[in-house]
């Protein structure tokens, strides 16, 4: 018996049902009511943001036009004049602006109404053409004004006209003493005048805002100057830009789109209502439930159909989460000659795949790892082995000699900590016991002691104890130099303060290093233990001889559960511990009371 494949029952189904015409015209009126209504709110955005950003660039050419007005000569002479104690010089001054400053300003810039410019100790000069009003409140919003940058004060009425209030602070120069203010009286038509040219719908409606919520521009021109109520601004959600949907007392969808500009504050405001751009919607109504009754015989016929076949694909998903947790023994069932069958056929396929994969992998990695650490060892012999120790242990024994007998015996211990410290670095020997290796700390922390005078040392540690616990060379001493320097120097600080501590477990030795600066972040904390905890990729580990290669070195030499882990790592410091087994398998019987304590 012939068997179909789900392609062409699926094509013929649907080809029979005209499945693939009736989705795309329902689809196609769904989305052209939302794609009508995201171009409005699109186009609207944009709008306003081309017209609050036409004001920015107003501002900042007024800006630019307003510099040498602030550098002036006169304009600075006139900042450091007290009107009560320098009456004359004040007069002079301000005839000397009239007469060669403020031409310059008001040149060919017939938006400009008025101009003058005010310091805090009184003075006052400029060519307001009309009421002074504009200059209200100005002494009682003098800090709030910054500096270098036009504040908008406000919208008033001279001469039944619109009047806009800016002002930007300045300082006297170079003395910075005394401040001033440059404040501009601006038509607020002629500012505005592109503004009245735009079109938006016959019901829509535009206006600017102020930061103090005052209509600086509206469509219906008697309302600038008034107030808006707090709730009526869309943006005091704390959305600078945007668009939202709301309806108005008639139930009506209206299109709000605002941008509000960080420069000035100001907040351009435009409102559609949503009839004004679905005015023609009756015909998609009438298609809409043609094509739900469509829709509905359509779901009949494909659910029965596609129960089968889905039934089958979760099957073969649960499959696949099982496999992506680990379990690679699991099977899907291959009695179907469809694409199904073979799609599970080809799932067992690479799940076997990997299976083997994976053994081979892990067999080659343990080779890998072998060769590397005996690489990095190699490494190490041929580093060291590039320094003569005899001529190093000679010289050292000169500068002891010589600080002997200058009787500067700082140099003197620090040479002889040096020398042992070499000593033990040049020994082939690999395996050591705890105490060897604590010895060869104790010289490096000597010679830390006298770079250092405040460092403080704590040491925990049953000495005789420690000659039955098994080590490597080399493991401790970096760990205390590690935090010498990522616990103070990566962070400028003055160590004070390195702790020892060790005590006896169950399974073997832990010796914990402490530091008193600063840690590390927890992400690289987690990381790290994840890293100490199981045998990480090559490719991520650590370059260099610090922490991994510490725990490697352990780790390959006396396995689980053996190595480093790192307790806690913050603002206040670092402790890492360190495990170590015994010699034996168990600890020599001493107690606990033997420890030594060093500050």
């Amino acid at each position: 018996m012939k068997t179909f494949s789900i392609k062409t029952k699926l094509l013929l189904l649907i080809s029979l049902l005209l499945l693939p015409y009736l989705l795309f015209n329902i689809f196609t009126y769904i989305r052209l009511e939302k794609q009508i209504e995201i171009n409005a709110m699109h186009y609207s955005e944009q709008l306003v943001q081309q017209l609050n950003s036409r004001l920015d660039t107003y501002f900042k050419d007024l800006e630019r036009s307003s510099l040498p007005v602030i550098v002036h000569p006169l304009v600075q002479q006139l900042m450091n004049v007290s009107t009560e104690k320098e009456e004359y010089q004040y007069i002079l001054l301000s005839e000397r602006i009239r007469e060669e400053v403020i031409p310059a300003v008001i040149f060919d810039r017939p938006e400009i109404y008025g101009f003058k410019i005010v310091s805090d100790q009184g003075a006052a000069v400029g060519n307001f053409r009309g009421p002074q009003n504009g200059l209200a409140g100005v002494n009682s919003k003098w800090d709030d004004i910054p500096n270098n940058q036009f504040t908008i004060l406000g919208v008033h009425y001279l001469e039944s006209a619109p009047i806009l209030t800016v002002a930007r602070k300045f300082w006297s120069v170079p003395s910075y003493l005394h401040a001033g203010l440059l404040v501009f009286e601006l038509r607020l038509n002629h500012l505005t005048q592109h503004f009245a040219e735009v079109e938006l719908g016959p019901s829509a409606l535009l206006q600017v805002i102020d930061a103090n919520q005052q209509i600086v521009f509206h469509s219906g021109q008697e309302l600038a100057g008034q107030f808006l109520e707090s709730t009526a601004l869309p943006g005091s959600n704390g959305l600078h830009t945007g668009s939202v949907i709301k309806r108005d007392d008639n139930n009506a969808k209206r299109i709000v789109s605002f941008d509000q500009s960080k420069q000035t504050g100001l907040t351009v405001i435009s409102e559609v209502p949503f009839a004004d751009l679905t005015a023609d919607s009756s015909g998609r109504h009438l298609n809409m439930w043609i094509h739900l009754i469509f829709i509905a015989v359509i779901v009949l016929g494909v659910s029965s159909f596609s129960f089968s076949l889905t039934r089958s694909v979760s099957h073969l998903q649960r499959l696949m989460k099982k496999a992506e947790a680990g379990n690679l023994h699991v099977k899907a069932p291959d009695n179907r000659y469809d694409e199904i069958g073979r799609l599970n056929r080809s799932f067992n396929h690479m799940v076997g795949t990997i299976r083997h994969l994976i053994e081979v992998i892990h067999k080659k990695e343990l080779r890998e790892k072998e060769g590397i650490i005996k690489q990095r060892e190699a490494t190490l012999l041929a580093m060291q082995s590039q320094i003569n120790p005899h001529f190093l242990y000679n010289t050292l024994e000169i500068i002891n000699s010589y600080a002997i007998v200058q009787e500067v015996m700082p140099i003197s211990r620090m040479a002889t900590a040096l020398g042992e410290m070499f000593r033990y670095s040049f020994n082939n020997q690999a395996r050591v016991t705890l105490q060897e290796e604590m010895d060869h700390v104790g010289y490096y922390l000597e010679i830390q002691r006298e770079r250092y005078p405040k460092l403080t040392i704590q040491q925990e540690l049953d000495y005789e104890e420690l000659q039955s616990v098994l080590a490597i060379r080399l493991v401790v001493q970096p760990l205390v130099e590690n935090a010498f320097k990522h616990g103070y120097s990566k962070h400028s600080l003055k160590p004070d303060y390195i702790g020892i501590f060790g005590e006896s477990c169950l399974d073997g030795y832990r010796i914990t290093i402490s530091d008193r600066g600063k840690g590390m972040a927890p992400q690289q904390v987690e990381r790290l233990n994840e890293l100490f905890r199981h045998t990480p990729d090559e490719q991520v580990q650590p370059h260099g001889i610090g922490l991994w290669n510490v725990h490697q070195r352990i780790r390959l030499t006396y396995g689980k559960p053996y190595g480093l882990t790192i307790i806690k790592s913050d603002e206040k410091g670092t402790d890492i511990a360190l495990k170590l087994p015994f010699a034996g398998g168990g600890p020599t019987g001493h107690d606990q009371s033997g420890r030594e304590q060093t500050q």
